[in-house]
């Protein structure tokens, strides 16, 4: 499957979110090196205001590497909810 076909499987899935659809629609009419970039720039601010948001709610996790831990277990139980309710 090309990456064409990937994109438009993703912003066609039942489980894709409202926020993530219109996004993607939006970088495939971008220069794709501007919208990865942009992604990438994304994705980092993200990951640390989520960092920021679990060290508020858990004082004791002060490493970036356990927020990194948490964060990726966090991803895993969402992929596994999405397994089994079969989205």
């Amino acid at each position: 499957m090309n990456i064409d076909a990937e994109i438009q499987n993703v912003i066609s899935a039942a489980d894709t979110s409202a926020w993530l659809r219109q996004a993607l629609q939006t970088a495939v009419e971008r220069d794709p090196a501007d919208a990865a970039n942009d992604a990438e720039r994304l994705s980092e601010l993200l990951a640390r205001r989520f960092d920021t948001t679990v060290r508020e709610l858990h004082p004791t996790m002060l490493s970036e590497q356990e927020c990194f831990m948490y964060r990726e277990q966090v991803r895993a139980m969402a992929d596994l909810r999405k397994e089994t309710l079969g989205v």
